[in-house]
């Protein structure tokens, strides 16, 4: 449809509309929003009320093991992803289908924010330093006598 934000009070609007007997076609119609994203409103409405609703303020990270049990329990054939992830509330299940192709072909599958490393804050260099630093690295010579060490 399009990628228009809907606020809170709208979804709940709508919501409200889908509860009342308007049929979703004409809710998604009326308003320019897939059936799809309806559906996925109302199920987290009937789930966690009209909170469920608000969006979220942070991102949400899942533990390592977390991921590889519910790709896991995926691959025991029972459940589809989108049942996965209405039953752990991940938001999506394109997610839980990412963890369970990382876990299939053997990748390691890894916290949110693993990994990532925080920049670190270096001390300033004078521009006469930033230039020897690349002529140092355009010429390719191996030392250079001025060049403070924590540089080289």
């Amino acid at each position: 449809m399009t990628d228009k934000y809907y606020s809170f009070e709208e979804k709940l609007k709508m919501i409200q509309e889908l509860r009342v007997g308007i049929s979703p076609s004409h809710i998604s119609t009326k308003h320019q929003v897939s059936v799809e994203t309806l559906r996925k409103w109302r199920i987290k409405y009937e789930k966690h009320g009209a909170e469920g609703l608000k969006k979220r303020d942070r991102h949400r990270t899942y533990t390592r093991g977390f991921k590889k049990m519910v790709a896991k329990e995926y691959m025991n054939g029972m459940i589809s992803t989108h049942e996965l992830a209405h039953k752990y509330d991940i938001p999506s299940k394109t997610t839980v289908r990412n963890w369970i192709i990382r876990y299939n072909n053997g990748e390691e599958i890894r916290t949110t924010r693993e990994g990532a490393s925080p920049l670190t804050k270096g001390r300033k260099t004078t521009y006469a330093e930033r230039v020897e630093i690349a002529q140092y690295h355009a010429q390719g010579i191996s030392v250079i006598v001025n060049l403070p060490k924590d540089l080289r």
